[in-house]
């Protein structure tokens, strides 16, 4: 979410920080899968190969991680049915 590149000035490289804010779901054995809600940021470097840019460098910095006890539900069709 929100990502911040910077590109170096040769265009050969660059920097990038983004957010994560992730409704996750674990598989669990022979029971529903658990939910969670995942919450940080990204910092990135990258590289410039054959015209494509590519991950040099990627690590996540984890500030939120929460059971969601209730699970997902199906959205409702509209704000009358909640």
């Amino acid at each position: 979410i929100s990502p911040e590149i910077e590109i170096s000035d040769d265009g050969k490289t660059a920097t990038a920080f983004y957010y994560l804010w992730e409704p996750a779901a674990t598989p669990q054995e022979d029971k529903p899968d658990q939910a969670y809600w995942i919450g940080g940021w990204y910092d990135a470097k990258l590289r410039k190969e054959e015209g494509a840019w590519k991950y040099e460098h990627l690590a996540l910095t984890l500030k939120l991680l929460s059971s969601y006890d209730e699970g997902w539900k199906a959205m409702p069709g509209a704000f009358d049915d909640l």
